[in-house]
């Protein structure tokens, strides 16, 4: 499983009861580009199942349980450093397959994307 993942648009978490008395903010704001890694502890809480501790950008820690992580994750707030490689990938060949077939409007789309993939990417990671 990968542990490090880049925020990949700002968005406040609203935090649940039961997660505000593992901590003491009551919302959570993750701006683009923070890097947020997965550290080995974790608490189970009954009945509301996984939080694990999160680090964000090596400056704040918090539990976030394993239900938000996932939506966040599939909702694409936030990606691993391979998922955005695959995505540079993608982008690339759509760049390279819009000037085959002359379309400068998908060109631009895509160009715009590929920029704001590689500022992640070009990210320092965290150390483990």
């Amino acid at each position: 499983m990968y542990n490090q993942f880049v925020v990949k648009q700002t968005f406040t978490h609203h935090v649940d009861y039961v997660y505000s008395l593992l901590e003491s903010n009551l919302e959570e704001t993750f701006q683009e580009g923070d890097l947020i890694s997965l550290l080995g502890e974790r608490k189970y809480v009954e009945p509301h199942g996984w939080y694990f501790l999160i680090d964000v950008n090596g400056e704040r820690q918090l539990y976030l349980s394993i239900r938000d992580l996932e939506s966040f994750y599939e909702k694409q707030w936030f990606r691993s450093y391979f998922d955005l490689e695959l995505e540079e990938n993608y982008l690339t060949y759509k760049i390279n397959e819009a000037l085959d077939q002359k379309q400068p409007v998908q060109f631009e789309v895509y160009a715009a994307q590929l920029k704001r993939v590689k500022e992640h990417l070009n990210q320092e990671t965290l150390p483990a």
